[in-house]
């Protein structure tokens, strides 16, 4: 039986290094208009910038400050334990996710979601499309999936494409808690909890954005950290799928291992390219021509 005391949504925010956008992160969730109690659980990961003052702040002078759970960490823990730690500490059925840097921008976006998972129990995870917001005006807004109708995800598409903006995740926390041990090697969380999900349930995308991806690569959010390290990246996620495929008993093992072959010919090429980009055109030209295509497309 549940406990009617408890929020029925958990929101799980982490921070570091947002003061300049902790507000705005902030003000977009405690603006959301529900039926349901709900609770946002801050963990801000010792902030050298004063993001925890301006937290306070919010806290003190927002109407619905006192829905704030604020954990502010005397040692920095670093990016995914302080992630792990907020996903403890978060009570409700659900967890929502938005991180420090990003915001959402409807005011409905939460109770769309919930009223669809509380309708349709067979699904572990909704989420939906957000626009894509460059701090440094480098590139202009865009939309950060090209799906543009409600669909219902395949493992497949989560394997092969990122298509899931992660402050739009909208989960099952049954599915997710306890989380394998394996995830505290894994630095890429939304792509692990995206895997983890589609094997529990169904993913409904909703093609409506509802919320801003924010990219600041002059900052300290995770697409500066990793934004040019490519390499880690796809190391990161070959071992990730490894643990994965280990986790479903090779259930898809078909998608995981093509998937992880793709991966290994990434690196590759990027190591013929810093040495010779000749040598990469010579040896791998299918992608090197698809490279200068998709830098030509953005």
């Amino acid at each position: 039986m549940s406990d009617s005391s408890l929020p029925l949504v958990s929101i799980c925010m982490i921070s570091y290094n947002h003061k300049k956008f902790i507000r705005q992160a902030i003000e977009g969730v405690l603006m959301q208009e529900t039926n349901f109690e709900y609770e946002l659980v801050i963990s801000d990961d010792c902030s050298p910038d004063n993001t925890g003052l301006e937290i306070q702040k919010c806290i003190d002078e927002h109407p619905n400050g006192k829905r704030i759970k604020y954990f502010q960490h005397k040692v920095n823990l670093g990016g995914l334990p302080n992630i792990l730690f907020a996903f403890n500490e978060c009570s409700g059925k659900y967890i929502a996710i938005c991180e420090g840097d990003d915001y959402w921008t409807d005011v409905h976006k939460l109770q769309k979601q919930i009223d669809f998972l509380e309708a349709n129990e067979d699904y572990s995870m909704c989420c939906h499309n957000a626009k894509v917001v460059y701090e440094d005006k480098s590139q202009n807004t865009r939309d950060f999936s090209n799906i543009y109708n409600d669909v219902d995800f395949d493992m497949a598409t989560i394997i092969n494409s990122w298509v899931i903006p992660t402050a739009s995740m909208v989960i099952r926390a049954e599915f997710i808690k306890p989380l394998p041990e394996w995830v505290k090697n894994i630095y890429s969380i939304d792509f692990t909890l995206a895997l983890l999900l589609m094997a529990k349930g169904k993913i409904k995308f909703l093609a409506e954005s509802l919320s801003v991806y924010r990219i600041d690569l002059g900052g300290s959010s995770m697409s500066a950290v990793v934004g040019g390290k490519i390499e880690f990246v796809a190391n990161q996620h070959i071992q990730l799928l490894q643990h994965f495929n280990e986790e479903t008993e090779h259930r898809y093992d078909g998608l995981v291992t093509t998937k992880i072959r793709k991966l290994h010919n990434e690196i590759r090429f990027l190591k013929l390219r810093r040495k010779s980009p000749l040598l990469a055109l010579f040896l791998m030209p299918r992608l090197f021509c698809e490279k200068i295509l998709n830098k030509i497309r953005k």
